[in-house]
């Protein structure tokens, strides 16, 4: 049982003055609201899933990293002490992977033209929701959790686009309104009602 107490981050140490603080697991979000309103600063940091296609690259296939993923002994946390390198993607700091976790706040990348209003931290995964309530998502998208049509991995934030045959058709239905990125999966609530939901359904999740 761990009896150490909490650790504090300064948030004026490090120049932030949060609107939304939110966590997972891996990671922490937090949107500055020390910035002109017009804009959206994201920072994150902390850690992520083991990198085991390092090692082998057999292992990327789907049914196993399901299994695998879960941290060693050596890094329980998450927290790469074992050495072996971590998935950065979901951190959208436009890096892969690192062996020691992000220990303090880093700008999000990408955003810099979008005022992000809202956050969300799924397992491996982020969405993030602008002002004008377009969708972006980075992180691992082994089950299509991202949105973006394939399994890609994605560093920086990327604009869920609409599709002709699926994805977010916010046209048609409203803005998005509310963004809630789960383990393996992401919803999408529009103005109008719509939800979308994408990533894996396993347990009936969509």
């Amino acid at each position: 049982m761990c009896t150490d107490p909490p650790a504090v981050l300064s948030m004026a140490q490090a120049f932030l003055n949060p609107r939304l603080l939110v966590a997972n697991r891996h990671h922490t979000l937090c949107i500055d609201d020390r910035i002109p309103k017009d804009k959206g600063a994201v920072y994150a940091w902390g850690g992520g899933e083991p990198d085991w296609s390092a090692q082998d690259e057999s292992l990327v296939d789907a049914k196993k990293f399901a299994v695998l993923v879960s941290p060693s002994k050596g890094d329980a946390d998450g927290s790469g002490s074992s050495g072996r390198p971590m998935l950065l993607h979901h951190l959208g700091l436009g890096e892969a992977t690192t062996t020691v976790p992000i220990p303090r706040p880093r700008v999000v990348g990408g955003l810099t033209e979008v005022r992000i209003v809202e956050v969300s931290a799924g397992l491996s995964h982020t969405l993030l929701r602008s002002h004008g309530g377009d969708v972006y998502s980075c992180g691992i998208g082994l089950h299509g959790q991202l949105g973006h049509g394939t399994q890609e991995y994605v560093s920086t934030p990327k604009f869920i686009e609409a599709r002709a045959h699926g994805g977010l058709q916010l046209d048609r239905h409203g803005r998005a309104v509310m963004v809630s990125a789960g383990r393996d999966h992401s919803l999408v609530l529009t103005e109008q009602g719509f939800v979308y939901s994408f990533g894996s359904g396993t347990n009936g999740r969509h």
